[in-house]
């Protein structure tokens, strides 16, 4: 079907549609433009409800259909009859629908209601604010943004009660939990039950006692008897003991491995009979004590050496991974044995393997429901303090608010009413990202549509989604739901079912490979060969080599000599993976290779050089992601790496916190010196030690008596007058305004700006508002003591990464290159994206969790219980959890698919070696699917547009300015262990070399130099020579000849106007012109390949270049890159 044809069905405000719509495709484009049709035709604002995922979506949907209605309003006649046509609205009712057309706008603001276009969960609160009062569902309940601190609260509550009645049955669970798996584990087993409480509400409605009844569904699942000893009836079998010894006497006689298994197995049988004399201890159970620890049942010596037996015994038929060995028929074997004996073997083999694992899983299967037993006893105990924590607070969470909502609409007896509510007040409804709809929402969304079409007022629904971008299972969606809806709409409101697979976003190349990949994946089932709308952008898509680790790398650790460090003085070193961090400098390389060089297509169709604002990085998960940081910076590429839940890490935040935590308590040194220190107050190093080599007392008294006496400097002078004047302010002023006082007064703003590189600068702005917002944010502003805030603060430090605030968002993050998950780049585009470390393994299997089996189609989950890992794993749940793993794996796919397509006309692929299967990762799925060439060679396809030679280079940073802002302070960061090469430490010795001995430098004596760089004669010669083979060459004399030049600077600094350091490692200016020496010492470049070496340097010495001709105009800058073995490279 073609666009316009899909347009058409989808947009037709008469009936229902359901639109799978690819990714870049225009999913807000069509449904806002959904909501104008509906305008047009009649409908009311108040009837159209739009649902969309976030809040975010939800602004930008209703910002899109604002700005549409006002150009409807206000364009000329031609440009809205264009835009009504490209809408698919019948060209011969265009004229007519004019009027209506220009009036939408005063409609859509003068409505009231107006257009409800929320999120779930808003549109939630809004039905439970208008359900009746006797419901019980609605009143004046609070709603938490975040639980991490009221969850804390309530497992203190939980444990206290336990503690008052050591003899409960929740008392002995725990303990049971406690002992045999730990506070850690038992902790995130029953916070994860908590975190699905709705699921379990919905498996346990109804039942009086839920804890019990999902134990006793549990029991009936896996067919186990608590009370029974499986091990001690297994040993109890004299048939069994007749078996072991039978194929005892053959494994005797038999291979050498069976000699030594036989050795253990004849230890075994004699340890079987000393424990048959003696009877099995009976089985505690839950309030009978204890649950017993061990798959076998029990504790008492006799239960601990039959368990000790049974896996011995177990060992002999099976390997180390469970699975059975080996045997077969083989003629030395039947001379060994004989020809009976040999069938005899196999046959007990076989024969006791399925006994023995027959064993294995009943004892799996009661060690699961012992584990289940306990923990849904504490699970369902927790989740109760929880309710009751939140009921005294009259606060609901989110989870509440959809299980109020369910129960209002499904099971109440406002059930009705409440339906019919909403059938008179909606008549159209829009459903944006379906895919990520849980089960609880849908079937609130199916309660009142069945109700709809049972009155005969059904409402039109249009449906958008995309289960291909399904990547949130973490958060409980269902993509299965899509399907499920479709084919609701489809038979119950005759809705159209349309699928669009043009992308407006990606060139052809990028889409080349999304259907190169995935249309042969088996399970990456229902996809569709994707077209690109703009089939003239060029694009390029790039798999580069994996980077490997040194061959040697292992044979030397072997090797290593272990050296004991002293701590106090000598700092660890920590060691990145070397394959990581190679994949980093070629991530670093290439980034300088492609700005500037790579031309960028336009909206408006032109040609632009790219720029780091172009480059999108993404990664599966912020693992590891501080090596590519690193990269970046040293080879100082501008980045934005924005964290979530990471506000209050930042060094900003931090510094206000010390700040606030001292006007609390004046007495905190360490608090004030991080304040002082930090660029509000810009005092130096110098500032802190004064005050540190002061008689005793406080800091902030050495501080008061050096300001009275007259004797500070003036960065303290000025931190003494600030800090006094807020600490009047601090038991006076809520704490948004004492902030608001000290952003004002300390000119803290753009002091900070000052202080960082300017591709941070927005960032760094960015967090401060949003810690002023926070001021505000927490505890709704209420009781807004300064003590409570840091308190609230120490608590939201603590909380999950989901739960604690984010940085702040950068409304413009300049010229830089933006890091993101691929989670947190759904919903954007670049014109170039790089996926990097693609060649890592998805997560492992988790365990001390729950596990849930929610089919879509039905109305609770068929299954729900705890798993902790492989131990507890009964046979019977293996059917969960094969359909889990293929859930799993159908989502990583998906994962891959939502990063190749933000690309919009670039996408790079790089990775390290690892011990994974090449063929299974996203890196070689995708060189696979293109080319399927060896792993060492770059997989490529399309190319980019390179910027003709001599053509415009595009805007450098501006010219510095040579001043220094009063009281400024240098940035510090972290010490960073790096491990160097000894190319890398002779080229540093090398550079300082040339720097003592190029004029215009005293002449210093060899000895001290010698002695500086800590190097032997021989070494220290080999420097001497190769700094003199660069100073005295042909080429490169007259930078170092005073005849030649006019003037000459080494280790030039200057600070740019975004306040960053930068500094030129030779400047030489001659009558004429003015040339900039950066020695790249550690490098030896060939004549073959100096373009290549140049490659990552380029941006930077460009830099420089326009920096410098600030400086020295009209004089013509000139910039040359010097490597280690002379040859030079000019830079364009």
């Amino acid at each position: 079907m073609r666009g316009n044809e899909i347009n058409r069905a989808a947009l037709n405000p008469a009936s229902s549609a359901v639109v799978e719509a690819c990714a870049g495709s225009g999913k807000t484009w069509l449904l806002v433009s959904r909501i104008v049709r509906l305008l047009l035709a009649g409908a009311a604002p108040s009837e159209i409800l739009a649902i969309t995922f976030t809040r975010k979506a939800a602004q930008e949907m209703s910002a899109r259909l604002r700005d549409w209605l006002r150009l409807l309003a206000l364009a000329p006649d031609e440009e809205v009859r264009a835009f009504l046509l490209e809408r698919a609205v019948p060209e011969h009712d265009i004229e007519s629908l004019l009027p209506r057309a220009r009036s939408l706008f005063e409609i859509f603001l003068s409505a009231q209601p107006g257009i409800t276009i929320n999120t779930f969960h808003g549109w939630f609160l809004q039905l439970l604010q208008r359900a009746p009062l006797d419901s019980g569902a609605g009143g004046d309940w609070g709603l938490l943004d975040q639980t991490s601190a009221l969850l804390e609260e309530a497992w203190q509550l939980f444990a206290e009660e336990l503690q008052s009645d050591p003899g409960s049955e929740s008392a002995q669970a725990l303990d049971f939990l406690f002992t045999e798996h730990g506070l850690h584990n038992t902790r995130s087993l029953l916070l994860d039950f908590v975190a699905k409480r709705a699921e379990w509400w919905a498996y346990t409605q109804g039942a009086e006692d839920a804890a019990a009844f999902a134990a006793e569904t549990l029991r009936r699942d896996l067919a186990v008897e608590p009370e029974r000893d499986v091990l001690a009836e297994l040993f109890a079998d004299s048939g069994l003991i007749l078996d072991l010894q039978s194929i005892l006497g053959l494994l005797e006689i038999n291979t050498d491995t069976d000699k030594g298994l036989a050795i253990g197995l004849s230890r075994v049988l004699a340890d079987i009979g000393e424990q048959a004399s003696s009877p099995p201890a009976p089985l505690p159970q839950v309030g009978e004590g204890s649950l017993s620890p061990s798959p076998a049942g029990g504790r008492g010596a006799g239960e601990r050496g039959f368990s000790q037996c049974f896996e011995a015994i177990f060992a002999v038929f099976f390997t180390l991974k469970g699975d059975p060995r080996k045997r077969k028929a083989s003629k030395d074997q039947a001379k060994r044995l004989g020809a009976e004996g040999e069938v005899r073997l196999l046959e007990l083999h076989g024969r006791l393997s399925e006994r023995l694992a027959a064993v294995r899983d009943a004892l799996a299967a009661l060690a699961a429901y012992r584990f289940n037993r306990a923990g849904l006893r504490c699970g369902a105990g927790l989740l109760d303090a929880y309710q009751r924590l939140k009921e005294e607070r009259r606060a609901v969470d989110f989870t509440d608010v959809e299980w109020r909502v369910h129960q209002l609409l499904n099971r109440s007896d406002h059930a009705e009413y409440m339906q019919y509510k909403l059938d008179c007040r909606y008549r159209h409804i829009l459903l944006d990202e379906f895919q990520d709809t849980n089960p609880l929402q849908w079937q609130i969304m199916r309660s009142w549509l069945d109700a709809s079409t049972g009155a005969g007022s059904a409402p039109t629904v249009f449906l958008v989604g995309d289960p291909k971008q399904a990547i949130y299972r973490f958060r409980r969606a269902d993509a299965r739901l899509f399907g499920i809806a479709a084919d609701f709409l489809e038979q119950g409101y005759g809705a159209a079912r349309l699928q669009q697979n043009v992308s407006r976003r990606s060139a052809p190349p990028v889409l080349e490979a999304v259907n190169c990949l995935f249309g042969q994946e088996e399970e990456f089932t229902g996809f569709e060969l994707h077209q690109a709308h703009h089939t003239e952008i060029p694009g390029r898509v790039e798999v580069l080599p994996l980077a490997q680790g040194d061959q040697n790398e292992p044979a030397e650790a072997q090797s290593s000599v272990l050296i004991l460090r002293d701590p106090l003085t000598e700092a660890l070193e920590e060691e990145e993976d070397q394959r990581v961090e190679r994949e980093a400098q070629q991530l670093a390389e290439k980034i300088g290779s492609m700005v500037g060089s790579w031309q960028i297509a336009t909206e408006n169709g032109e040609n632009r050089p790219a720029e780091f604002r172009d480059i999108l990085l993404l990664k599966r998960s912020r693992t590891r992601l501080e090596i590519y940081e690193r990269a970046l910076r040293t080879a100082r590429i501008p980045y934005v790496s924005s964290r979530q839940g990471g506000l209050l890490e930042t060094l900003e935040c931090s510094d206000l916190t010390a700040l606030l935590t001292f006007l609390i308590t004046p007495f905190a040194d360490l608090c004030l010196a991080q304040a002082l220190r930090s660029p509000l107050f810009g005092c130096s190093d110098d500032d802190l030690m004064r005050l540190a080599k002061l008689p005793d007392g406080s800091w902030w008294a050495r501080l008061q008596a050096l300001a009275v006496r007259g004797e500070a400097g003036p960065t303290l002078q000025r931190a003494a007058d600030l800090l006094q004047g807020w600490l009047a302010l601090t038991d006076t002023l809520p704490v948004h305004d004492l902030l608001d006082r000290i952003y004002f007064e300390g000119d803290l703003l753009p002091r900070y700006a000052a202080a960082v590189p300017d591709a941070m600068r927005g960032a760094v702005q960015a967090n401060l508002h949003a810690f002023m917002e926070l001021a505000l944010n927490v505890d709704s502003g209420r009781y807004p003591s300064l003590p409570k805030f840091i308190n609230e603060l120490q608590q939201l430090r603590r909380a999950a990464a989901q739960e604690a605030p984010d940085e702040g968002i950068v409304g413009d993050a300049g010229n830089a290159v933006r890091i993101l998950t691929i989670h947190g780049s759904k919903g954007l585009e670049s014109p170039i994206v790089w996926l990097l470390d693609a060649h890592a393994s998805p997560r492992n299997e988790r365990g001390y969790r729950a596990v849930i089996d929610w089919p879509p189609e039905s109305p609770c989950p068929q299954h729900f219980f705890l798993y902790a890992g492989k131990r507890e794993r009964a046979a019977q749940w293996q059917p969960v959890f094969d359909a889990e793993a293929q859930l799993e794996r159908r989502e990583d796919l998906n994962l891959l698919y939502v990063a190749m397509t933000r690309a919009r006309q670039a996408l790079i692929v790089s990775g390290s070696e690892s011990t994974r299967k090449s063929e299974e990762s996203w890196h070689g799925k995708i060189r696979n699917a293109l080319t399927g060439e060896e792993a060492g060679e770059t997989c490529e396809l399309g190319q980019m547009p390179q910027l003709p030679a001599g053509a415009a280079q595009p805007e450098a940073a501006p010219p510095p300015v040579f001043y220094t802002p009063a009281a400024q302070a240098i940035p510090t960061g972290k010490r960073i262990s790096q491990r160097q090469t000894e190319a890398q430490r002779h080229g540093i010795r090398l550079h300082a070399l040339l720097e003592w001995i190029a004029p215009p430098s005293q002449a210093l004596d060899r000895a001290w130099m010698q002695d500086r760089l800590e190097v032997d004669d021989a070494e220290f010669d080999t420097l001497w020579q190769d700094a003199l083979h660069l100073t005295q060459a042909p080429h490169l004399q007259r930078f170092f000849d005073p005849a030649c030049y006019v003037n000459a600077w080494k280790e030039v600094p200057y600070r740019t106007a975004a306040g960053e350091s930068r500094r030129l490692d030779r400047l030489v200016e001659f009558k004429n012109d003015v040339w900039i020496l950066d020695f790249k010492a550690a490098e030896r470049a060939e004549e073959g390949n100096l373009a290549a070496c140049a490659a990552p340097y380029l941006g930077v010495m460009r830099e420089y270049r326009v920096a410098m001709e600030g400086v020295f105009a009209p004089k013509r800058v000139r910039a040359v890159l010097v490597f280690g073995n002379g040859l030079i490279f000019e830079i364009d």
